[in-house]
């Protein structure tokens, strides 16, 4: 903050935390704090908290030049900490491992030694009393909250590193114990990616990337993909850098997910995993195809046609066919897409797979409007989504609805395409897809062109 600012918060702390003194603080006082804090509001609240905890007079000039000020941030809410007796300062301590918001019942949970919850409680009163930990919600859900988060990292960073990883360990195999069916994926992924537990890794950076994707947290997902990665080897990792590859697709990466893809062939291929191989052409091959690189993309997709078929992988081939009818269908070869995309539908029919039935319909939906059969396409769109819808798959329903769009814009029904066109957005957007973003912004703007 600017000096006049810090001027106005010095007096405001004053007045604050020295009630009973009835004239200004002297200019002496406000200098030196002023100048330790060097704008820093936060620092400033805690130098005057450093003085009146101290029990001196702050109107005694002589006192306060005698006094050693910390000419740190970090060095002062250490001083502050040592004050208070050391089973208070342990139950702080261990409470900065929970997170700068805990629950106080976590802590005999989990620490037992810490004594009992009634014990925890007369703590975390008087740290409540310093400003240290405020109340953040009363019982029963009794939560308090680190002042600050400096304040937070001080006292988690006065734990031994050891000390830490062992601390995030309990907690996490105490929260794991007590959450039953419905175990927080994303607290133990916090709590264990901080211990030396591998197994523990592998299980919850697994699961929570699992729970992002599902809620299209695309960033998240990709971020516990990455720390999984650093964990694996193999086919092991060739299956997660597949799964990974799925979301950079969805968030418009698709040199990423390409570079991932062909990282999990090379991969698959070493360790003699056909299956894992199949379906990497194949993300290979989807990629090519998104990039405009049709003619290649063609030869691995039937690559991947072929790897699937000789696999006994029904649903997986199923799928590769759909893929080649839709980027044979882009390059105008409708005929041959059209037949693709039939034996692709037959073959998911075949199988129940719903999901590649959905998207055959989908992209014959397509062809069938290129060629000015809006009735059939109408129907075939109709036929997807409502396979989607059953499904839940956002994804695919945006997809349609922004087909559906385009057949009510170029029938004269501006409206009803509007209606569509906007579903498709606010889906596409919720999920942070920017390429069907883009997709579907344009075809709004086509159809407004014809409105009153």
């Amino acid at each position: 903050l600017p000096r006049e600012a810090m001027l106005e918060a010095a007096r405001s702390q004053w007045l604050y935390l020295f009630p009973g003194i009835r004239r200004a603080a002297p200019p002496a006082l406000l200098e030196s704090l002023l100048g330790l804090a060097q704008g820093n509001p936060f620092y400033l609240e805690e130098l005057f908290r450093f003085v009146r905890d101290r029990g001196i007079d702050p109107t005694n000039e002589d006192a306060l030049a005698r006094m050693d000020m910390p000419e740190s941030l970090q060095t002062l809410i250490l001083a502050r900490i040592d004050q208070l007796s050391e089973h208070d300062k342990t139950i702080l301590r261990v409470a900065s491992v929970i997170g700068r918001l805990f629950n106080a019942d976590w802590l005999p949970g989990f620490a037992p030694e810490m004594g009992s919850l009634e014990r925890v409680k007369q703590a975390l009163a008087v740290m409540e009393s310093v400003d240290l930990t405020p109340l953040d919600s009363p019982e029963p859900e009794l939560k308090y909250l680190f002042k600050h988060i400096i304040t937070h990292e001080v006292a988690y960073e006065s734990l031994p590193y050891e000390l830490r990883q062992r601390l995030h360990e309990r907690l996490g195999l105490w929260l794991e114990a007590v959450s039953g069916d419905h175990p927080p994926v994303d607290t133990l992924a916090s709590h264990f990616g901080r211990t030396a537990n591998r197994a523990k890794q592998l299980e919850y950076f697994r699961k929570a990337a699992e729970a992002a994707r599902k809620s299209w947290a695309n960033e998240a997902a990709l971020a516990y993909y990455a720390r999984l990665l650093t964990l694996l080897g193999g086919a092991e990792r060739a299956e997660i850098l597949l799964a990974r590859a799925e979301v950079q697709d969805t968030v418009g990466d698709l040199t990423g997910a390409q570079a991932a893809y062909q990282e999990a062939l090379e991969l698959a291929e070493a360790a003699s995993q056909p299956l894992l191989a199949a379906k990497a052409v194949y993300g290979v091959g989807v990629m090519k195809g998104l990039r405009g690189e049709s003619t290649e993309s063609q030869v691995w997709l039937q690559r991947a046609t072929a790897g699937f078929a000789a696999l006994g992988a029904g649903a997986q081939q199923a799928a590769s066919l759909c893929d080649e009818g839709l980027f044979l269908a882009r390059t105008g070869a409708f005929d041959a897409a059209e037949a693709k995309l039939k034996e692709s539908l037959d073959r998911a029919q075949a199988v129940a797979d719903q999901k590649t039935a959905s998207s055959a319909l989908n992209y014959l939906g397509s062809i069938a409007h290129a060629r000015g059969r809006y009735a059939q396409a109408r129907s075939l769109y109709a036929d997807s989504l409502a396979i989607k819808r059953q499904l839940g798959d956002r994804h695919k329903i945006a997809l349609t609805l922004n087909n559906l769009g385009v057949v009510a814009t170029d029938e004269g029904l501006f409206d009803e395409a509007l209606s569509l066109l906007q579903e498709s957005l606010q889906l596409r957007r919720a999920m942070g897809e920017k390429s069907g973003i883009a997709a579907t912004l344009v075809n709004l703007a086509a159809g407004a062109c014809f409105l009153p």
